[in-house]
């Protein structure tokens, strides 16, 4: 099977919304990152040939040793954590065997380390190095209500860990969106530009309006307007936080990147 990136898009290189409106929290996954919550790629990358086309990106065998940063969450918060990953693994499981498994850390290498960090953000894919592999889930504070500590929010950082970039970004999206590039600060257009067929693949799937990985259709609006505008009707994007199951589309990338069968 080809190590290439698939869409919700599956790491070639493992490297590393809610509107702003007043009174109301910036969405933390709309960051200071590539896409807004992808680390270890230049934010500021305008062609398409530019995005990383080396894979060393899965986690082998479908296991990944973690920790959550000793007492970081509440036990409501890190049960939160904790069901992101049980999504995963029990819509990828397949007739009883476990096709993605997270485990404790116990003597392993590498391994993410889940954190409050600012905002959320994750690297894609398994890093070619050994240490801590850092997952960034802001938990609210009194002066801060914005949260990734949601199901979907947390399922959708994982999958970026696992090797998934954003479905929103694959080669042809044109044919099923419509980008409002009049609605988003110049500065924040890189986020919204297209992977090229050399730098990922599709893996034969169809595009899914509701991935898990697509971007919200406000997703880093200046004024409160549509920025992705589905071309089918009835569309809705809702934001990650919103999201509390995988897409049956989203379920056999997985499985095919990661062999599971």
């Amino acid at each position: 099977m080809k190590n290439f990136a698939s869409f919700a898009l599956i790491a070639l290189f493992s490297c590393l919304g809610a509107l702003p409106i007043e009174n109301e929290p910036k969405d933390p996954m709309q960051g200071d990152f590539f896409e807004g919550d992808i680390a270890g790629v230049d934010k500021d990358l305008k062609g398409l040939a530019q995005i990383p086309t080396y894979s060393y990106g899965k986690w082998p065998n479908g296991i990944v040793p973690y920790i959550i940063d000793s007492g970081t969450y509440s036990s409501e918060q890190t049960a939160t954590i904790l069901s992101g990953m049980r999504l995963i693994e029990d819509q990828t499981r397949i007739n009883g065997k476990d096709c993605i498994r997270f485990v404790p850390r116990s003597s392993q290498s590498t391994y993410l380390k889940i954190y409050n960090g600012q905002g959320c953000w994750s690297y894609v894919g398994k890093q070619n190095q050994a240490g801590a592999q850092l997952v960034s889930l802001q938990k609210p504070t009194a002066t801060n209500k914005a949260s990734c500590v949601w199901k979907g929010t947390v399922a959708h950082e994982l999958l970026h860990a696992l090797g998934f970039w954003h479905e929103q970004s694959r080669v042809d999206r044109d044919n099923y969106v419509k980008i409002n590039w009049q609605n988003i600060a110049s500065n924040q257009q890189h986020n919204f530009n297209k992977y090229g067929s050399s730098s990922a693949d599709t893996l034969g799937f169809p595009y899914d309006y509701y991935s898990i990985m697509h971007y919200e259709w406000n997703a880093f609006s200046t004024n409160g307007q549509a920025t992705v505008v589905p071309l089918q009707s009835g569309i809705n994007l809702v934001n990650a936080s919103k999201k509390d199951l995988l897409t049956s589309i989203d379920v056999a990338e997985i499985r095919k990147y990661y062999g599971c069968s």
